[in-house]
């Protein structure tokens, strides 16, 4: 039968696992505290507080940074919209000419094509 600590040592065990595993994929010369902060907030996620392990604070991101991220990348995509926009605006104006053009040589055909056959039934 397993005891709470069990089950917790397993969860630690696991994390312990998949932290080392990250670590390997890793090339040995970026193996710096920098990358073992990086994995480590990666396997456990951001947590206020003193880290155990790595002798510094682990501090998650601000709200106001996030959103500041946020909103450069949002304006990000909105100018690429922008530009796409423009783009597929330029191409309906371009096709509206062109349907123009059609329409107006269908006019002209459709006169000729009347005139032919009236002709042709006169005779």
């Amino acid at each position: 039968m397993r005891s709470e600590t069990d089950g917790d040592n397993l969860v630690d065990f696991f994390k312990e696992n998949l932290m080392v595993a990250k670590m390997f994929e890793l090339e040995l010369e970026k193996w710096t505290k920098e990358t073992a902060a990086e994995v480590f907030r990666e396997v456990l996620g951001y947590k206020s507080g003193f880290a155990k392990g790595l002798s510094e604070m682990v501090i998650s991101k601000s709200s106001k940074q996030r959103n500041n991220e946020r909103i450069a990348e949002l304006s990000i995509t909105t100018e690429r919209h922008e530009k796409d926009a423009e783009y597929y605006k330029r191409q309906l104006e371009e096709l509206r000419g062109d349907v123009q053009v059609l329409l107006e040589q269908q006019t002209t055909y459709d006169k000729f094509i009347s005139t032919y056959m009236s002709e042709r039934w006169s005779q």
